[in-house]
């Protein structure tokens, strides 16, 4: 036989062949329309009753196709499905091929009639029976768990619309375990009794679906546990009566690319419990929410989530979890917290924090109890306390605090409470061991103004961070892309950080001057910079100030906030090179408080080694609640200064002391606002 003849036996062989494994891996198709009596053989012999299809296409092993109508029940379900057979709506009742078919200009509705469950599925399938639902209106249905659908293993509900269902337990629209939900509008279902959630799932798949305008009792839109995974849904505009539950409740499951959006309520609460991680998704919009819009439990996780513009009555994000590469942006908090942490297992990094509002009487930010917040930016927010943090027993690193507006009273940015590390930030009007005294200024963002707070050349943060074992900064980029990790969220492409000549004993500061504080020739023109640049080596130093008046950065809220062992003097004309050479009734060096801040605050005491002096200033035109001139803890002197025109409404409009000396100052024409007691306290 010749080898042509051979090829061409083959070929036709492994055509027949592969006509038979169509054959048999092809379905037969059993056909439904509304008002049809007959044998479901074609759309012109259809049966006219769904369950009837289905248990006919059971036996044959075949898919059942269902015709626009509205198709109702009087057993206790609609349909009860059946092993290895899919049931497909949408059709005109012409179609040969499911691609043919419209399901939004054919709409195929089950209908419980407010009486029966409509999509019932009483035992498991098996992989090889697996069942698709498609193109059905699934609406109407009313029972205990499931009033529109009780499926189980091996059944997807997609490309459906599931409405107007009502349960008394749990899951008024759809009631789920090892299922799977693609594409589906869950939309206007409600309850009965005290229903818990519109859609519940147990390890379960639910893909691309929006749960829209539910009502339950108890939490109200999704219960997704034991390893369930949502992805891409969106959730708007669910409610619950009973306002203490969460709007979502996620146990040990996936969360990605989804959308908590535009709720009125508790409904766009979510909690978050197991080991469940969310990522990439976004919260926004919602109002009055009275629980707290996100909570983490020990073992949670939030990455890459943007939760912005919703407003809160009690805290917005309430952690026992891990939070990083965040950005929590335009919030308001009415009644408590912005972030409370409260155990060692919680942790937030790599964050933008910023423009949040805090109208409570509570810190915005509670970091307690061995909580950690690492490279964090935490700028331009808003509260009704006088700090910004309250860390208790906790951890802040390589995080930048500045640029928040506090109640009046009170420049510094933490409030401290039991053993607390605080390491390489940038920390505004505050001065602690290991980090920068910082502002606005010093963090030198690229465009605050417009909300780009990436590190520019001039910031003083780039470089500045310790090592961390998270790799990835807010926007995804590698940590340490120059020589040391920066301080904050964003890591900066620049690789130097604006350097600072070594300080020697005495630092110069010119008014108009653009030095770098090195001789009066080369003097800096800003006190602050001089004490950003003094206190860089935990040295003690001197700094001295040539005659001028001095307002320091306009956005802090005092003009000099003083740091350890760094001592500062007035009166100089700007040639001098000794402290006894000055003279301060020729040369007047004025700190200007511009009649809306404090003149000089110290947050902390100093030990009696690093204890400072103030001489030869005029301290003018303060306003603070208490101590408008100057604020006071320990290990202090103030000498030969001149206190004029401060004002405070509570104690000391001049001055407000603790353990600190005032010699030979004059104190004269300060007043007050409000109730002052004394002008010097």
């Amino acid at each position: 036989m010749s080898s042509i003849n051979i090829k061409l036996k083959q070929i036709l062989l492994l055509l027949a062949f592969s006509f038979v494994q169509f054959s048999l891996s092809a379905k037969d198709i059993i056909y439904v329309k509304s008002g049809s009596s007959g044998d479901g053989s074609s759309w012109s012999k259809a049966f006219g009753n769904i369950q009837q299809a289905v248990d006919s296409a059971a036996k044959k092993g075949a898919d059942v196709w269902v015709a626009k109508g509205v198709y109702k029940s009087d057993s206790t379900a609609v349909v009860f499905l059946k092993p290895n057979v899919s049931l497909y709506g949408g059709f005109a009742g012409t179609e040969n091929t499911l691609a043919a078919r419209d399901t939004a200009k054919n709409p195929t509705v089950l209908d419980g009639d407010g009486k029966i469950q409509v999509i019932n599925q009483e035992k498991k399938f098996a992989d090889a029976s697996a069942v698709v639902v498609d193109g059905f209106t699934i609406q109407n249905g009313n029972a205990n768990n499931g009033g529109g659908v009780n499926i189980t293993t091996n059944t997807t509900i997609n490309n459906c619309i599931v409405k107007n269902n009502k349960a008394s337990g749990h899951g008024s629209a759809i009631y789920a375990t090892s299922a799977t939900i693609r594409n589906c509008q869950i939309i206007g279902n409600t309850y009965s009794n005290y229903l818990y959630y519109t859609v519940r799932m147990n390890n379960c798949v639910m893909d691309s679906c929006v749960v829209k305008g539910n009502k339950t009792y108890y939490r109200a839109a999704v219960l997704a546990e034991n390893k369930s995974k949502v992805t891409n849904c969106l959730f708007e505009g669910n409610t619950a009566s009973y306002y203490y539950y969460s709007g979502s409740y996620f146990n040990s499951s996936e969360v990605r690319n989804c959308k908590f959006v535009n709720t009125n309520g508790t409904g766009s609460s979510v909690e978050l419990q197991g080991t469940t991680e969310m990522r990439n998704c976004l919260f926004e919009g919602n109002t009055n929410v009275n629980q707290y819009l996100l909570r983490l439990y020990s073992d949670a996780k939030v990455e890459d989530c943007h939760i912005k513009g919703n407003t809160v009555t009690t805290a917005l994000i309430y952690s026992n979890g891990k939070i990083s590469r965040c950005v929590i942006k335009g919030n308001q908090v009415s009644s408590y917290y912005i972030l409370e942490q409260y155990n060692s297992s919680a942790s937030i990094s790599n964050s933008l924090i910023c423009e949040n509002k805090c109208t409570s009487s509570y810190v915005p930010f509670n970091i307690s109890n061995g909580s950690y917040m690492i490279n964090c930016t935490i700028v331009n927010n808003e509260a009704n306390h006088a700090n910004v943090i309250a860390l208790n027993g906790s951890t802040l690193k390589n995080t930048i605090v500045v640029g928040n507006k506090t109640k009046a009273g009170n420049s510094n940015c933490l409030s401290l409470s039991g053993t607390t590390t605080i390491k390489n930030n940038m920390l505004q009007s505050t001065f602690v061991d290991g980090n920068i005294d910082g502002s606005m200024t010093f963090a030198a963002f690229t465009d605050a103004e417009n909300g780009d707070y990436s590190l520019s050349a001039n910031s003083y943060c780039i470089n500045a961070g310790e090592e961390v074992s998270d790799s990835l900064d807010l926007s995804g980029k590698a940590r340490k892309q120059g020589g040391a990790v920066d301080m904050g969220a964003i890591e900066s492409a620049h690789t130097k950080a604006p350097a600072f000549k070594k300080c020697g004993d005495i630092i110069y500061v010119k008014s108009g001057s653009e030095g770098d504080g090195t001789s009066w020739k080369s003097a800096f023109g800003d006190i602050n910079q001089a004490m950003l640049s003094a206190s860089a080596d935990g040295k003690k130093h001197q700094i001295w100030v040539a005659a001028g008046t001095y307002y320091g950065d306009t956005t802090l809220s005092t003009v000099v906030n003083l740091a350890k062992g760094i001592s500062l003097y007035g009166g100089f004309a700007g040639t001098e090179t000794s402290l006894a050479a000055r003279d301060t009734a020729k040369n007047p060096t004025i700190l200007d408080g511009k009649n809306v801040r404090r003149v000089i605050t110290q947050n902390y005491g100093f030990a009696d080694s690093m204890a400072v002096v103030i001489d030869g200033f005029t301290i003018q035109n303060g306003n603070m609640i208490s101590g408008g001139g100057v604020y006071l803890v320990s290990n202090v002197t103030i000498n030969n200064c001149i206190f004029k025109n401060n004002k405070a409404s509570e104690y000391g409009s001049a001055i407000y002391a603790t353990s600190a000396t005032i010699k030979n100052c004059q104190i004269i024409g300060n007043t007050y606002s409000n109730y002052l007691y004394y002008t010097v306290r």
